[in-house]
């Protein structure tokens, strides 16, 4: 198999696929020969690549390089790959993505984004353990092929995730709230806090809301971009929510601001035990 683009994400897939056997050998791609030679060095491909060419007899491609880069590249392997090939895609927006597939390639492609990564980007951070007990959302077409659809399933499994099936719009509903929503308020909180005179005396709260704050800015300004309808559909239910919980302090509404601190303590427990409230996965 060949993973194109080795990142912390595609690393983190060859190091636990071929650690888990799942592939007799992992063909890394990449145009940066830092990557290729890191990934090398780290065991997180077998061999590495800097041709698409060497792409060709691949039995699975997982595209794991920036969003913006993905479309070129359907459109440089659509006449390259053999016809069992089975494509995948690691990217955090799903609608855009999957517009921009190959008619020629729709059966063979299930769109894949596992809900796992670090603050701390590139492929020297990988690890096998990565995807451990992760969501992995896959976005299949109508027209995809079974055994395809399979494949990626058993691919998720081996590195041990759980697959979790939606369309493409309800994948991009769901990260714009649970994904792309915490790195945009973890970005203002940070902001904000640098006009601060003392801006160092925060607590555990503090560092776990603003966690993934400043993560790799060229990345997440094309996610911000990609998503960015449903992003704004969420911004915009927040702002709602937060201008009502304003009005209750004004009015010293504590019994309703009881209630939102009560549903959250329900909806964390959901959050921590979602093996209980599985819904519409696989």
């Amino acid at each position: 198999m060949v993973v194109v683009g080795v990142g912390l994400i595609g690393g983190s897939i060859g190091l636990g696929l071929l650690d888990s056997a799942f592939a007799e050998s992992v063909i890394g791609y990449d145009p940066d020969p830092v990557s290729l030679s890191t990934a090398v060095s780290h065991r997180c491909v077998s061999i590495a690549t800097g041709s698409l060419d060497d792409v060709s007899l691949a039995d699975m491609v997982v595209l794991a390089s920036p969003p913006e880069t993905i479309p070129q590249l359907l459109r440089d392997l659509e006449p390259i790959i053999g016809p069992q090939t089975v494509i995948t895609d690691t990217c955090s927006v799903k609608g855009v993505i999957m517009d921009a597939v190959p008619e020629s390639l729709r059966s063979r492609f299930v769109g894949g984004h596992p809900m796992a990564g670090r603050e701390l980007g590139g492929v020297k951070y990988s690890r096998k353990d990565l995807f451990d007990g992760s969501s992995w959302i896959l976005c299949p077409f109508p027209e995809t092929d079974q055994d395809a659809y399979l494949w990626v399933q058993r691919m998720v499994y081996a590195l041990d995730a759980r697959p979790v099936r939606l369309s493409p719009k309800e994948h991009d509903e769901h990260v714009a709230l649970l994904s792309h929503l915490p790195h945009v308020l973890a970005n203002e909180l940070l902001a904000m806090a640098s006009e601060l005179r003392k801006p160092d005396i925060h607590g555990g709260s503090w560092s776990d809301l603003t966690r993934v704050g400043g993560s790799n800015p060229a990345l997440w300004e094309q996610i911000f971009s990609m998503n960015s309808e449903a992003l704004q559909g969420t911004l915009g239910t927040l702002i709602e929510r937060l201008e009502a919980a304003k009005k209750m302090l004004a009015e010293g509404n504590t019994a309703g601001l009881r209630e939102i601190i009560e549903k959250a303590e329900t909806a964390r427990y959901r959050a921590v035990t979602p093996q209980l409230h599985q819904v519409n996965s696989e």
